[in-house]
């Protein structure tokens, strides 16, 4: 899910349209979860040709955004230790999901950047006033374009009704020595009733059954539809 945030600061640090193969890159990031694919943006795109100057910049980009619990501390796959990274969400002691050392956000901080994306995508928002000329509302839509490219027959897609336009990207973790499993979907679905960002995690020490974590998510879109299009 955190790959939204490197499609918006692959957007961000282009000053033109993304070209042929920049766009296959995003387009295989966004709809196919290539990790190799997002490497290659915070290296060559982001980063300057260094992925860890991509994944820095990102992490310092976010910041800038007030999304404080989102970083990335190395490039997807690597497995050198991270240095440790303290965020508000990391340090709370009434819960701990044992979260990926690696990167991490928060359902609040996917919510608030696809909140951004949406009001660039109509002339306004956030982005536009923190990065002034770095986003078009052109640019902002095609990002929407890319994630509702995303199908993957399950978690919130299933929970809505057919034909309904769902811009979204969904990821998982599988639990490791270091962090529990972890499954998300976060997107913004267009309705008759109203736009909405929606975004759930669920995570556990064990491993989340398909079966069990699919039709939870769908049911959280479906209840989500049915408040608004009452």
């Amino acid at each position: 899910i955190l790959k939204i945030a490197v499609m918006v600061e692959t957007y961000r640090a282009l000053d033109r349209p993304p070209n042929v193969e920049e766009t296959k890159l995003l387009t295989e990031t966004m709809t196919l979860g290539g990790n190799f694919t997002a490497n290659l943006l915070l290296r060559d795109v982001i980063g300057g040709g260094d992925a860890y100057q991509g994944v820095e910049n990102l992490t310092l980009s976010m910041r800038y955004l007030g999304l404080v619990n989102t970083f990335m501390a190395t490039p997807y796959d690597e497995e050198v230790l991270p240095p440790t990274i303290v965020t508000p969400a990391n340090s709370r002691t009434d819960v701990n999901s044992r979260p990926d050392p690696y990167m991490q956000t928060t359902a609040r901080d996917m919510g608030l950047l696809l909140e951004m994306i949406y009001q660039c995508s109509r002339g306004g928002g956030t982005l536009m006033v923190a990065y002034p000329g770095a986003f078009t509302s052109e640019e902002c839509q095609q990002m929407l374009d890319m994630m509702a490219d995303n199908r993957i027959g399950g978690l919130f897609e299933d929970g809505l009704p057919e034909g309904t336009r769902l811009a979204h990207k969904h990821g998982w973790i599988s639990d490791t020595e270091l962090t529990d499993f972890t499954v998300g979907d976060a997107g913004i679905v267009f309705t008759p009733g109203g736009d909405y960002v929606l975004v759930a995690f669920l995570s556990s020490p064990h491993w989340i059954e398909w079966d069990y974590a699919n039709p939870l998510m769908a049911n959280i879109a479906t209840a989500t539809y049915n408040y608004f299009n009452r």
